[in-house]
């Protein structure tokens, strides 16, 4: 951007970040200084709500009555807390764990329904958080969705234990709401390109196995963000 456009630009992007993370007041402030403001939406799992604390991908449980559902995440806290903690034991509260362990924890213990209903408390804080930035910045407002998944077009309330792996929690009608506070909007979505080789890294064994696999079926292909500078081009000069 800087060097097609011959102006300043500042990437305040920040990885594993949720949405409430960039309304801290420096943030705000230095944005607010730019002429146009693109906000590349960012996962809904990193969000708070009535039971998990955060803004980013560590988030912490803080209501008590759960219980750990299975030996991996027993033996994660064992190491976090120095406990000898096993399946069945209550889950230490306030203790920051990927928000994809956090949800596991979630979907075994709450009710269908009161799972259902934490997901539409999440989402509204979602879209509560984004519009607030936007609602912030003075100047010219770009809402970029990038994703190598489809969007749910709804809330999912009558399934909500179907989320799977890093489930993404945006649903086109959280998006709708969003647009309608910026001035443009642009979205990529595909699996096109998909999956690529990643270069030799050290894998964990969490990570999805086409990733343990050094592939990369998770995160959207540089046609897709080849596509994503041809629309700000657009945008942008229009």
């Amino acid at each position: 951007m800087t060097e097609q456009y011959d102006l300043p630009t500042v990437n305040f992007g920040m990885g594993g970040k949720g949405p409430a993370f960039f309304l801290r007041e420096e943030i705000i402030e230095a944005a607010s200084k730019f002429e146009t403001v693109i906000y590349q939406l960012p996962s809904g799992r990193c969000v708070s709500n009535s039971y998990l604390s955060g803004d980013s991908i560590m988030m912490a449980i803080t209501k008590g009555g759960m219980r750990i559902p299975k030996e991996s995440i027993a033996i994660l806290f064992s190491q976090l807390t120095g406990q000898d903690l096993q399946p069945g034991d209550p889950v230490p509260l306030n203790i920051p764990v990927r928000s994809e362990v956090a949800y596991t924890i979630l979907r075994a213990n709450l009710s269908s329904w009161r799972f259902g209903s934490l997901l539409l408390e999440t989402r509204r804080n979602y879209v509560k958080f984004v519009r607030e930035f936007l609602s912030a910045m003075p100047g010219r407002t770009i809402v970029l969705t990038l994703s190598a998944r489809n969007l749910p077009a709804g809330e999912l309330l009558s399934r909500p234990r179907k989320l799977g792996k890093f489930p993404e929690l945006l649903t086109e009608r959280m998006l709708q709401k969003i647009n309608a506070q910026a001035d443009h909007s642009i979205k990529i979505i595909g699996d096109e390109g998909l999956p690529v080789r990643i270069a030799p890294i050290k894998i964990a064994d969490t990570w999805p196995p086409g990733a343990r696999e050094g592939l990369n079926r998770y995160y959207p292909s540089t046609s897709l963000h080849a596509k994503v500078a041809s629309e700000l081009h657009r945008v942008i000069n229009g």
